[in-house]
């Protein structure tokens, strides 16, 4: 029985081996696949161990044992056929390389489709991007083909587009084009570019021998007028010789003609020493003073103001001719007329400009410059304020009080401030109307914060300024009638 026993024994023993090797063959797995490349581990693969058998490392049939720790799980195993229409590639899905692929934003879902010749741009709800090969190629093939399609690109090209292009063709190609041939181009279409200096010219060439025709100048003085603005302008008139020619046509016999003339005259004075040395040369102060004291236009009166306001700020000798013609007598004559206050209101104002003048340069004088002492000299010889008391225009200006217009009051309180120093024993009798003045605008100073109290806008202060003005020449006056 001994025997039977270690017979059962053995074929136990033997049972337990062919489990044991069974066991550790189904641990080594073999096979013929190579390994997934770097840039696609973790797309359509588990996650693999390759290991190298040290035992099979010298075999040359490329077999290798590989060590899973997850299941190898592809998801979609279905080839993916292109066509020419968008086709939604499914997750896990591989795509052959060289497609058009895009994400429609509608549906979330990857679309692609064969390459078109001519892309018409991408579909408004989706964004396009070119594929990458998902195909099992080697690392960098895709930079390789695309460097040949550039090396044939640039070798297809043709020489002559490199031509060189030199500084003179780039100014005949472009806009850096010289006035001349801007002018040459643009004659060839009926067009004709001036300068100002030209425009200048041309314009007084027509005026002149409008005038001599004794046709209407009034289209003519218009243009002008718009140009005279700018000095160099008005300093080529004057040196085409046409200041006399503008002259006579003050004296014109159409209103209109008369009010573009001194329209015009005032704008090439202003400012212009030597438009206003010209005009006084050729006796234009006479007839810019008859205009403003006898003409039948109110339109030709203001203009003509205009122009004897340009005339004679800050030109000391338009001043002293001014003085030399009765001007303060002439402008005088405007008072005689309750139809003319506006004109008065800028007669005063003129008056009271040319004595702030005189007072600014003598405090800002330089002493080392020539011109400004022979401008002093000038300014020496000329007495304003003691000519206008001899003429009675203390009187006149504060007869002006009475004008119910708020902004020619502040004028003329201006202007009496002015002249206070010449005029106080003509003003002592303008206190009572000052005074209602005073009361005048504190009313309208409390209507204004009572307003503003209200939610209303708050006033600018303009009243507030008013009655400061008025006060400031009472106090004066009674310090004066103290003394």
């Amino acid at each position: 029985m001994s025997w039977i026993w270690s017979t059962v024994k053995t074929v136990h023993l033997l049972v337990l081996l062919l489990v044991c090797g069974i066991g550790f063959y189904n641990l080594n797995v073999t096979s013929e696949k190579s390994p997934p490349p770097e840039d696609k581990k973790g797309d359509n693969f588990g996650a693999l161990t390759v290991v190298q058998d040290s035992e099979q490392q010298e075999q040359d049939d490329g077999v290798v044992i590989v060590e899973s720790e997850d299941e190898i799980k592809i998801e979609n195993p279905d080839p993916f056929i292109p066509t020419n229409e968008w086709q939604v590639v499914k997750p896990g899905q591989a795509i052959p390389r060289g497609l058009h692929v895009r994400l429609n934003i509608q549906t979330g879902q990857k679309e692609a489709r064969l390459m078109q010749k001519e892309e018409n741009g991408p579909a408004d709800n989706a964004q396009v991007q070119d594929s990458k090969p998902t195909t099992d190629s080697s690392p960098g093939l895709v930079d390789k083909l695309d460097l040949d399609e550039v090396k044939r690109a640039v070798k297809s090209m043709k020489s002559e587009e490199f031509k060189s292009v030199d500084m003179e063709t780039l100014r005949k190609e472009n806009q850096f084009r010289s006035y001349e041939e801007l002018k040459a181009d643009m004659e060839k279409i009926n067009a004709d570019i001036q300068t100002d200096a030209e425009l200048i010219s041309n314009l007084v060439q027509q005026f002149q021998a409008l005038v001599e025709a004794k046709e209407d100048v009034t289209p003519i003085l218009e243009q002008l007028e718009y140009y005279l603005h700018q000095i160099d302008n008005a300093m080529l008139f004057c040196d085409l010789g046409a200041m006399p020619t503008l002259l006579r046509c003050l004296n014109s016999s159409r209103e209109k003609v008369r009010a573009e003339a001194a329209l015009a005259l005032g704008s090439a004075l202003q400012s212009n020493p030597k438009v206003q040395i010209a005009a006084i040369e050729n006796g234009a102060m006479h007839e810019v003073l008859r205009l403003v004291a006898f003409d039948q236009s109110m339109t030709v009166r203001k203009r003509a103001m205009y122009a004897l306001s340009t005339m004679v700020r800050h030109f000391p000798f338009a001043q002293k001719h001014f003085l030399k013609l009765g001007g303060l007598s002439v402008l005088g004559k405007l008072f005689e007329n309750k139809l003319t206050e506006k004109l008065q209101v800028r007669a005063v104002t003129l008056l009271a400009d040319l004595i702030k003048e005189k007072e600014l340069h003598s405090v800002h004088s330089d002493a080392a410059d020539s011109a400004q002492e022979e401008r002093l000299r000038q300014y020496g010889e000329i007495n304003l304020q003691e000519a206008m008391v001899e003429s009675g225009w203390c009187s006149l200006i504060s007869s002006l009080l009475v004008i119910p217009e708020h902004d020619s009051r502040e004028k003329v309180l201006v202007a009496m401030d002015t002249v206070l120093p010449a005029c106080e024993m003509f003003f002592q009798s303008s206190v009572p109307m000052l005074r209602n003045l005073q009361e005048e605008y504190k009313e309208l100073v409390r209507e204004e914060q009572e307003e503003s109290r209200d939610g209303e806008v708050e006033g600018d202060g303009f009243y507030q300024s008013l009655v400061g003005r008025v006060e400031r020449l009472i106090d004066m006056l009674n310090i004066k009638e103290e003394l």
